[in-house]
This record gives structure tokens, sequence and C-alpha cells, in this order.
């Protein structure tokens, strides 16, 4: 009996051991991160227009005129003389505020305050992606992106309704980020629709703000640190093109 229980406690401790389930999934965490931060800033929803959104909503006529929607959905908004006509996807957000809204500031609040959850949810699944996934990594992650989503530097984009373009940038910028990084993982068909999506982010990245134009660099980091042993083809590819759609636009820009 004694050499019998000495053999179950040998083959007992000599199993591997299954590591508990995490307390919560990626998916999941990630919209905890993204509820948590719109809740920080949900005193902004009942704050009024300040400095240029006064101008650019109460005074202005350009957003709340539905001809223009063609300009600016075309970029010819570039060549015209009308406040951020030179950031299209920024009007086009404001505008699309103005049909919802008219001219009542709770909507375009309500639009910002999205935007920066969006944002969290986004950067916390891209620090997971770039790590193992474990656990402690994901809550790590999570605490990270929360510090972000509430420091001060972040106050007047999400507050102040005519810097919305600082969130805009953002959210495509890591879009691209994201898409670069499933697009690393994909073979075939649907690489190449993921390479046709981070082509269209840079180019609303540019068009929110001029900051838009880190996107293609940031791809070609990921590449250079991370992918660095896959078909060199594949990613000259992307990245050359989200060069060429960020030196497209702002050649457009200037020469307008």
């Amino acid at each position: 009996m004694k050499k019998s229980r000495q053999k179950v406690d040998a083959k007992t401790l000599g199993s591997p051991r299954v590591p508990a389930p995490p307390l919560l999934s990626v998916p999941l965490l990630a919209l905890l991160v993204g509820l948590l931060t719109f809740a920080l800033y949900v005193p902004s929803l009942s704050s009024g227009f300040v400095y240029d959104a006064e101008a650019q909503i109460l005074i202005d006529p350009y957003l709340h005129d539905r001809s223009h929607f063609a300009d600016v959905l075309s970029y010819r908004v570039l060549a015209h003389d009308v406040l951020d006509g030179n950031r299209p996807v920024q009007l086009l957000s404001l505008m699309m505020d103005s049909l919802l809204w008219g001219k009542r500031p709770f909507g375009y609040h309500l639009t910002s305050n999205l935007l920066h959850a969006c944002n969290a949810a986004l950067l916390f699944l891209i620090m997971v992606r770039l790590a193992t996934g474990a656990s402690g990594v994901r809550w790590a992650a999570a605490v990270s992106v929360l510090l972000f989503a509430a420091h001060p530097l972040l106050v007047e984009p999400v507050a102040e309704v005519s810097c919305r373009e600082d969130l805009l940038a953002t959210f495509f910028v890591l879009a691209t980020v994201f898409m670069a990084m499933v697009f690393g993982e994909k073979t075939g068909r649907s690489s190449w629709w993921l390479a046709v999506g981070c082509q269209l982010a840079v180019c609303l990245a540019c068009g929110s703000k001029e900051s838009g134009v880190v996107a293609p660099v940031l791809i070609l980091l990921y590449w250079g640190i991370f992918r660095r042993r896959d078909t060199v083809g594949k990613w000259l590819g992307l990245t050359v093109s989200a060069l060429a759609v960020a030196g497209l636009f702002f050649a457009a820009r200037f020469a307008l």
C-alpha cells in the first residue's frame, strides 16, 4: 500500500498543471476599458461649446449645409477657404453630428467621448497582441491604457469639440497598426483585403490631422521589429503603398 501510494503521488506531482482560465477574455476586458474611459468623461456631456467650436458650429453655416458633403467626401474641400478645410475627415465627422443633433452640444460631446473610448479599447487590443496574451499581461495592458485615457493632455481633444481631429487621427492610426498586425498573420485574399483596409485607414488618418502621417511609419517599424522574418515582398508592398497614400494626400493638400 505504501509503495502504491508513493507511485500515485509521484505520478500526480509529475503531471502537467493546467493553467487557470483568465477571469475576463480579451474582448470583454477591451469593452471594460472602453466603458471606464467613457465614464471618465461623462461630465463633459453636459458642457457647451467653447473656443473654435462656437465659431465653427454656432456661427459658421458651412457644417449645416448638406450640399457641402460632396466636397468633403471627395476631398475637394482642400481647395476651399473654410475652417479645417485641410482636415476633411474632421469636417465630415462634425457634419454627421450636425445631421443628427443640429447645434445641440450634447451629441457632439457624445461622439468625442465614444471616439476616445474606442481609442482606449483599440490600444488595449494592440498591446495584448504585442505581448503574450497571458492574464497578467492583459491586466497590465488595461492599467496602462487607462492611464493613457486619463492623461490631462487628452482633456482638450475630448472635451473641446473642435479639437476632435486628434481623436480621429489617433483612431485611424491605431486601426492601421491593428490591421497591419492581423495582415501579418493572414495569407491569400484576406490579407489583401486587410492591406486595402490599411491604405484606407492611412488616408483617413492623414485627412483627420497632419499627425496621421505617422501611420505608414508605424507599419514600417512593426515590420522591422516584430515581423522581420516574414516574406519581404508582402511587407514591402504594404509599407510602400501606405507611404504613397500619405504622400499623395499631402501633395494634393499643398497643391490645392
